[in-house]
């Protein structure tokens, strides 16, 4: 299961969203915090944040990290 939560600033509120509200999020300024809990998830759950297939081959192949950011 993996988790998002965006932080609007402005606003002081923060609040648990889908990973498919992450976009919309971003785009209204709200900066979010996205935690993959498995590996299996990861693919599946960047490709629901619209990352380029690029960039998500790259995560997968990077795993070592543990962390990525974007944007």
């Amino acid at each position: 299961m993996s988790t998002a939560i965006a932080f609007d600033f402005a606003q002081r509120k923060i609040e648990t969203v889908p990973l498919s509200d992450v976009a919309a999020q971003v785009a209204a300024d709200a900066y979010c915090w996205v935690d993959i809990d498995a590996l299996g998830d990861v693919e599946h759950a960047l490709v629901a944040l619209g990352i380029d297939p690029a960039t998500i081959e790259r995560v997968v192949e990077n795993q070592a990290e543990g962390q990525f950011q974007h944007g």
